[in-house]
């Protein structure tokens, strides 16, 4: 695939309200997982090429390492650096899957208390 479709694509997936309703991911937050998918990049980096502060990259990381998204590695032991990187495309759709039926499950249970 090639990087313009792999862009085109990223945008759409963050700019989903669905998905970032479902996943309760803030847009950059699915931005910086989808362009850490099969590279190893630091805070920097991605500051870099989002055009965003550090701070707010270090929150999306945050978030995103809690939730087994990304795995960081130590790079420099006297820095305490890290490089990150998104685990793979089918772990992020267990969570999707394990997200969308907890929301058929609530959906149900709202069906079910009206019908009584």
């Amino acid at each position: 695939m090639n990087g313009k479709v792999k862009s085109e694509i990223i945008e759409e997936l963050k700019n989903d309200k669905i998905l970032r309703g479902l996943l309760r991911m803030s847009a950059s937050e699915i931005e910086i997982y989808f362009i850490l998918i099969g590279k190893h990049m630091s805070v920097g980096d991605l500051s870099k090429i989002l055009g965003i502060e550090k701070s707010s990259v270090y929150k999306c990381i945050k978030n995103l390492y809690h939730r087994k998204l990304v795995k960081r590695r130590r790079t420099n032991t006297q820095n305490c650096r890290y490089v990150f990187n998104a685990v793979s495309p089918s772990q992020f759709k267990q969570l999707v899957e394990r997200r969308l039926e907890q929301w058929y499950g609530v959906i149900e249970c709202i069906g079910f208390q009206k019908e009584k």
